[in-house]
């Protein structure tokens, strides 16, 4: 009894607003598009292409180092941990700033600059270079460090294998110098006496 008066009720209400509710409009391109995930606070991320482009307003005005944490943090958010510091890499290389596409998937996006990365082992090993320099300046200076770099553990071991190749090569040229082959000629010694104009 009692599930036959919730089904009548049940069929009483979609009666009721199938007909209250217009059909709803055609699907547009923009509607089939997802939406933009929700942050803690209730507010929808910056698109990727919005946080770079903002990013790369800041780095061009100058306004980077003097933005307040709560100005930058959506833009940390939108990009993501490993985007924010492959941005800092670029900006301590003297790079322009990564910029993502507006008009392409963010996915796409997303997996192009991570691919980059992970291939520019130059950029990571001169941004390294860099901050090291800094960072002794700054404890020279009696200044607060800059924050580190986090370099991510592939690009770690790619700058491992270089600098031990460049090891490598650097002993064999000098034991090949010490052998006598290859290297240069010793200059003759200077005359002794009095230096004759």
């Amino acid at each position: 009894m009692l599930l036959r008066q919730i089904g009548i009720l049940i069929k009483s209400y979609r009666s009721t607003f199938s007909q209250a509710l217009p059909d709803p409009p055609p699907r547009t391109e923009e509607d089939r598009k997802p939406a933009a995930p929700m942050r803690s606070s209730g507010m929808r991320l910056l698109a990727l292409s919005t946080a770079t482009r903002d990013y790369a307003r800041r780095v061009d005005n100058g306004t980077l180092a003097t933005a307040r944490d709560r100005d930058l943090a959506p833009l940390i958010e939108a990009m993501g941990p490993w985007i924010w510091t492959w941005q800092r890499a670029l900006r301590l290389t003297d790079q322009r700033p990564w910029r993502a596409r507006p008009d392409a998937d963010e996915r796409i996006e997303r997996s192009i600059v991570a691919r980059t990365m992970m291939q520019d082992i130059d950029t990571w090993e001169r941004a390294v270079a860099r901050l090291d320099r800094l960072t002794a300046e700054a404890r020279l200076l009696e200044l607060p460090a800059p924050e580190p770099l986090p370099v991510p553990d592939k690009v770690q071991d790619a700058i491992a294998r270089r600098r031990e190749a460049a090891r490598k090569r650097i002993s064999r040229r000098r034991g090949q110098d010490d052998a006598g082959s290859d290297g240069p000629a010793p200059a003759p010694p200077e005359p002794e006496g009095p230096a004759r104009r």
